[in-house]
Order: structure tokens, then C-alpha cells, then sequence
């Protein structure tokens, strides 16, 4: 497994957790009334497309 896979794994596991996050923003939103819940999940799917796009930009 080279370190382009690696980043297609995390890609993957960064988009699912960011999913999770706007999927359950207003309850975590009521446990952690400071933290801008929304902005952190989409900031993280963004990061996530990123990686996804290098992945793909270095694998062909």
C-alpha cells in the first residue's frame, strides 16, 4: 500500500466523520454550544475533497 492510497483512506474516513457532523449538527451543536459545529464539518468534507483530488490528480 503506497502513501497515495493512504491518502485515499483518509480522504474517505474525513468525509464520513464530516458527514456524521452535519447529520447530527443541531445535537452536537447542543453539547458544544462554543464550537462552530457546521463550519468545522464543512471545513473538514472540504479538506477531504482536497485529498480525494490529489489522490486522483498523482494516481493517473
Amino acid at each position: 500500500m503506497g502513501w497515495t492510497n493512504i491518502l485515499f483512506w483518509i480522504a474517505i474516513v474525513m468525509l464520513v466523520d464530516a458527514a456524521i457532523g452535519l447529520w447530527g449538527a443541531n445535537v452536537w451543536q447542543k453539547l458544544a454550544p462554543r464550537f462552530p459545529i457546521q463550519r468545522i464539518a464543512l471545513i473538514e468534507a472540504a479538506a477531504a475533497l482536497l485529498l480525494l483530488t490529489m489522490y486522483f490528480v498523482l494516481k493517473h
